[in-house]
């Protein structure tokens, strides 16, 4: 009988249970003597530092008693450096948290020189990252007087100086814990050390960001990276002057943790000796403090881990252990930039270079594809298949895939008693009870954590099986034996207060809260959770005071002040309550739960909606028929911008149905919105039809994208449906989409572009924007007849109104341009000029334009051997194209922003901002400067006044400044000369590090997109005959050839199909193909075949075509006039070279003279030769113009008609000739 693999899988792994534990130390100990070990081994060199992280990262694992041991005797050691030293110390006060004695870990801080006392202010701009460059008035007024009460203008409000509050540990400041908003944002902090005497110091910075730092005025160290704060990271020498001397941080983030760590250290790094910090001084000593340093000669400062471990790894001589020591330093200390991924790529090189079991496992942890991961465990299996790490490795890979049960016969191979083993075991288990076995699960956790008695993370990990196996007793008991060995274990406390509020023991209760706050003052959160304890304890006065306590620290935090409302209003305070909920509106004004909630407790009308028309304003507009299926009477937009880069939108539209098309047309009516950032309301859906008034039916949601074009969106599109309408109906919809996301993915900009006329008349336009007066917009000025603009400025609220009535009917025209040039439109932007958005675009792509190792590897192999840059250029592109696919996932920020380089190439596919940022970086790694190009496509219009924005563009390319060269990825089986024709003569915006440029593209030349046609016509008395064609494309259309006939299955039926246009009924012999995948020659393409009707046959004579062009006219300029440009798309050349060989009895009875038609907008010209047997007609074409204005268009039309005289001249042969 046979056995499932599951089932198989299971039984295995249970079998071990029946196996008795061994008596033995816990193996964490013998681990953790190891570490201690090498730090003292190891004492003068950097590289003590990464023992020493290993052991810290394993203080769980062992009882804390031992692991204190362990740091005392490191501390205490001379032999090992200074640096590393006071690094430990760092630990051990951190550790003396853990073991409950925070006034110790606070002396150990204090007396290490960590600075705690400061002032400061923000957030200010980081859009972009600019604002670390940028200079703020803080700095600005760095050696200036001290004013607590200056005001700046800061990222979203006016900002000041204030003391930060001590609510942080280990020498930490918390820009975090202080500020909102708290992403992209910079701040500021200043302090005074005052020196007994003139000396050096050394200054010990770890910054949360790009971080800055000046002393008395002068910039004395600088960290452009955005990492995670660390403490000692970098370190720099400063002189100190006798008295007082200043000290100014700037930090800037992105997303990540904000703040940073700043110690003084005498000049090995050691605790200093009589300094004293304080962040409030005397304005009078402030003058008196001189700038720079205050002693002569700075001695070399101490050598930080980081620098050194740096200094080694560099080069591409670098050791792999060097390469390994750097990325174990910057994953165990978070001091990776995420824009770099250094430590992924120097795992993955060290691995590559001398692969171990450890770098190997190293390289797969941090690998960002699973298939990379895979291949470094793979490797591991082959260079030592028993390795109990290798075979942890092996298990984690297992486990991560479709199916997880599969590691458990794995973990089994694992040595009993090990740490590996150990740590298998909790692999295990979370499988286990994924499987739906948690008392199994819990029975293994049990079995190894008897081997590390009084280790709090073992004794964590029973406590969570415990929980999952619904033992709630066992798991409260064992969440207190950790606390009474990991003190600082907030999820525990957690737990416990949730217990004790449960069973009503109030006691309890408020001695693990006072606990918790004492551990975590610093956060919001914190505040939340301890008035909602106290809410439910009845102690309202108690709850009110830790709102008021966590706003003193975060005075902008809308989230206290919402929960703060929410509380005031269950106690029936309802007038306190609406001012906490418009204090929070005020700094997170689109949150809409609270917006409504205010709404419910004190009703007012939204400012946007004023703006709508009421029922019977709407109905005075109606009108008679005007021919139209309909007649907009109202269309109302109002848009509002909050000072965070949010806002809001309210839109207002009104219809009136004058007949059926009409009807269908708005039986249904779609809202677009992004789901995840966004919510749509609608206020109105209504039908007015005499005198009744009727409601809108239903609505639906339906997902936008085109997946059949490997486009996918994240926008969702709100149907509101009109089932039933009838002509004369007046339909009214008013709805609102608002921002509910926690900020703006683009910071505070903001464009937009908005037509003014419509397909069908309106009777009445309005356009407002409301902003915050402190924010600047910029406005175009529309070539409207009747616009009105209007602005007011209230209470620090702008408000700008356009209006405009009686529009008329957009006049569509065949082949006209893009809206922005036939139609008016509002533009509105925060950004003035383009420099502004392309500076800003760069500073948002730049982190993501980075090439790892083996992209760089990729690049030389594609470029060697190249004799010059035309070549490399050509090499790279052509390796673009051919191995990423176009597919776009546009979802969120992701729709402007492109992904990480090396995403892109491990995936394989990508948008157009994805595609042009790989040529980017592809050649910029092969030493070729290039640009980021965004574009607005031909469809689109031409569009270069002012204000300028994103929203213009639409597409994205890269561009070579030395071959003036435009390089389109999405662009596939396409050569380098082959811009497609949606990107020629296009408004782009080149965008690089040091340089932005408006431009237009080029507009090929007829002569560079070339089809020649040689064609042979053996003709039959009856017309048929035989037909012989070779035919060469060169340009712009050849790569739809090549995309047409790549499955060599489907050519002949596609090239028989489409010659069957030229050659009605033709029935092919033979063909082929040549180029079609070298995509830098012209295609050619050669067939033969019979066709019944290769002439026109009218009694005795034959009439033949001298080349298959033909009706111009009705091509290129069908109508008589036309009040729009005419927009060909592209220039262009054709060349026909056709013999007739003449079915025997025949001759040439009627040989036409030919001619030529030439004018500014191209050449025609046909031209005929009889040799014996054979008729020659050459007919060559050139169209050298790509858009033709209405001025033009009489003689262009003329030109064509002339062209086409021409081309309706036949070849006439009569029967009865020589036989």
């Amino acid at each position: 009988m046979s056995r499932s693999p599951v089932r198989f899988l299971l039984v295995a792994a249970l079998s071990l249970l029946s196996v008795p534990a061994l008596a033995q130390d816990n193996p964490f100990e013998a681990e953790h003597r190891r570490l201690e070990s090498e730090v003292r081994r190891q004492g003068r060199s950097p590289r003590a530092i990464l023992p020493l992280l290993d052991l810290w990262r394993r203080w769980g694992d062992v009882r804390p008693e031992v692991a204190m041991a362990h740091l005392d005797r490191i501390v205490n050691d001379r032999r090992v450096n200074a640096p590393v030293r006071a690094y430990a110390r760092n630990l051990r006060a951190r550790a003396r948290v853990r073991m409950g004695d925070l006034e110790a870990s606070r002396a150990e801080v204090e007396e290490l020189g960590y600075v705690r006392h400061w002032r400061v202010i923000g957030p200010f701009d980081n859009e972009g990252k600019a604002g670390f460059d940028r200079e703020y008035a803080p700095e600005a007024g760095r050696m200036g007087p001290v004013d607590m009460d200056a005001r700046y203008e800061g990222r979203e409000r006016p900002v000041s100086w204030r003391m930060y509050p001590e609510v942080t540990r280990f020498g930490y400041v918390s820009f975090d814990a202080v500020f909102r908003p708290d992403a992209n944002v910079c701040g500021y902090a200043e302090t005074f050390v005052e020196s007994e005497r003139a000396q050096a110091l050394s200054l010990w910075v770890g910054g949360g960001g790009a971080v800055r730092v000046w002393w008395n005025g002068e910039v004395v160290h600088e960290d452009g990276a955005y990492r995670v704060p660390h403490p000692d990271r970098a370190v720099t020498m400063v002189g100190a002057h006798r008295g007082l001397n200043r000290v100014l941080v700037k930090a800037c983030a992105t997303d990540r943790t904000w703040g940073f760590y700043v110690r003084m250290g005498d000049p090995r790094g050691d605790a200093p000796s009589g300094l004293t910090v304080r962040a409030t001084v005397d304005p009078a000593q402030v003058a008196q403090i001189q700038a720079g340093h205050g002693v002569s000669r700075l001695p070399r400062a101490p050598v930080a881990p980081f620098a050194a471990l740096t200094e080694a790894a560099e080069g591409d001589d670098a050791s792999a252990q060097a390469l390994e020591d750097l990325a174990r330093f910057l994953v165990r200390t978070r001091s990776d930039d995420p824009a770099e991924e250094r430590a992924r790529q120097l795992a993955a090189r060290a691995a590559e270079a001398e692969p171990t079991i450890e770098r190997l496992t190293l390289a797969a942890a941090l690998a960002n594809q699973r298939g990379e991961s895979m291949r470094f465990a793979a490797r591991a299996r082959e260079l030592a298949a028993d390795d109990p790490d290798a075979i942890l490795l092996e298990a984690r890979m297992a486990a991560g895939g479709p199916s997880p049960e599969r590691a458990l016969p794995i973990l089994e191979r694992l040595p009993r008693g090990t740490t590996q083993h150990m740590q298998g075991t909790v692999l295990a288990a979370d499988i286990l009870r994924s499987l739906g076995l948690p008392e199994t699960a819990r029975a293994r956790v049990e079995e190894v954590a008897a081997l590390a008695p009084g280790a709090s993370s073992w004794i964590g990990q029973r406590a969570s099986a415990a929980g999952s196996a619904e033992r709630r007793d066992e798991m409260i008991r064992l969440r207190r034996e950790v606390l009474a060995v990991r003190y600082d274990d907030l999820g525990s406390r957690r737990v416990l207060i949730d217990d004790a509020l449960t069973r009503g023991e109030e006691r309890e209760v408020l001695a693990q809260l006072d606990a918790y706050r004492a551990l975590s003052p610093a956060w919001s959160r914190t505040y939340r959770m301890a008035a909602s304890i106290y809410e439910a304890l009845e102690q309202n006065d108690q709850a009110f005071a830790m709102y008021r306590q966590g706003l003193e620290i975060a005075p902008e935090d809308a989230s206290l002040f919402v929960a703060h409302g929410r509380a005031l209003l269950r106690a029936g305070q309802r007038d306190a309550a609406a001012a906490a909920f418009r204090e929070a509106l005020a700094f997170r004004p689109q949150d809409r739960a609270t917006r409504e909630l205010l709404e419910q407790l004190a009703p007012e009308e939204r400012m946007d909606e004023s703006y709508a028309l009421d029922r019977a304003a709407l109905l005075a507009l109606r009108g008679e028929e005007n021919g139209y299926p309909l007649s907009v009477l109202s269309d109302t937009t109002v848009n509002t911008v909050f000072e965070s880069g949010l806002g809001s939108s309210f839109h207002q539209v009104a219809v009136q149905i004058h007949d059926e098309e009409g009807a269908r047309q708005w039986r249904t009516y779609a809202i677009q919105f992004d789901p995840d950032v966004q919510r749509v309301d609608i206020r109105q859906a209504r039908v007015f039809r005499g005198g009744q008034t009727l409601s809108a039916a239903r609505t639906f949601e339906q997902q936008l994208g085109q997946p059949w074009y490997r486009i996918y969106y994240d926008t969702r599109a709100l149907v509101v449906v009109f089932p039933d309408l009838e002509p004369g109906d007046v339909v009214e919809l008013a709805y609102r989409t608002d921002d509910v996301a926690p900020r703006n993915l683009f910071d505070d900009y903001y464009g937009a572009i908005t037509y003014l006329q419509r397909s069908v008349p309106v009777r009445r336009l309005e356009w407002v924007l409301i902003t915050p007066e402190s924010r600047q917009f910029h406005f175009n000025t529309p070539e409207m007849r009747g616009l009105e603009h209007a602005q007011e400025v209230e209470d620090g609220t702008r408000v700008d109104r356009f209006r405009v009535e009686n529009v008329p009917a957009l006049q569509q025209e065949p082949s006209m341009p893009g809206m922005t040039e036939v139609a008016p439109y509002l533009h509105v932007s925060t950004y003035r000029t383009w420099e502004d958005v392309g500076r800003w675009y760069w500073g948002l792509i730049q982190d993501q334009l980075y090439a790892d190792e083996s992209l760089r590897e990729t690049v030389r192999e594609v470029v060697a051997g190249a004799s010059d840059t035309r070549e490399k250029v050509q090499r790279i592109y052509d390796w673009v194209i051919r191995n990423t696919r176009y597919v776009a996932l546009e979802f969120g920020i992701h729709g402007f922003l492109p992904y990480r380089v090396p995403d892109i190439v491990n995936r394989g596919f990508g948008d157009c901002k994805d595609k042009a940022s790989l040529i980017y970086t592809m050649l910029r790694e092969a030493g070729i400067d290039a640009r980021i190009v965004l574009t607005r496509t031909r469809r689109n219009g031409r569009i270069e006044d002012l204000p300028a924005s994103l929203s213009v563009f639409d597409h994205a390319i890269a561009y070579v400044p030395e071959l003036d060269l435009y390089l389109d990825g999405t662009a596939e089986f396409t050569g380098i000369d082959e811009l497609p024709q949606m990107d020629q003569g296009v408004t782009v915006l080149r965008v690089g590090p040091d340089d932005v440029t408006l431009t237009r593209t080029p507009v090929l030349e007829a002569s560079q997109n070339r089809r020649n046609r040689e064609v042979t016509l053996t003709l039959e008395p009856d017309g048929a005959g035989e037909v012989a064609v070779r035919e060469t494309i060169d340009g712009v259309e050849s790569p739809a050839y090549r995309s047409r006939y790549q499955a060599e299955g489907l050519r002949e039926e596609r090239l028989g199909r489409a010659m069957r246009n030229l050659f009605p009924g033709l029935e092919l012999s033979d063909h082929g193909f040549e180029n079609l995948d070298d995509f830098n020659a012209p295609v050619q393409i050669r067939f033969e075949g019979r066709a019944p009707q290769l002439a026109v046959r009218d009694g005795r004579t034959l009439r033949v075509a001298p080349t298959a062009m033909h009706d111009l006219s009705r091509n290129l300029a069908p109508a008589s006039t036309r009040r729009l440009p005419l927009d060909l798309g592209l220039r262009t050349s054709y060349q026909e070279t056709r013999r007739v060989v003449l079915p025997r009895g025949f001759t040439v009875s009627d040989l036409p003279d030919g001619g030529v038609a030439e004018s500014e907008f191209g050449r025609l010209s046909v031209a005929f030769e009889r040799d014996g047997r054979e008729v020659r007609a050459v007919t060559e074409f050139a169209l050298n113009v790509d858009r033709v204005s209405p001025d033009q268009y009489p003689a262009f039309r003329s030109w064509v008609e002339q062209a086409d005289r021409l081309l309706r001249q036949r070849i006439t042969l009569s029967a009865g000739g020589e036989r």
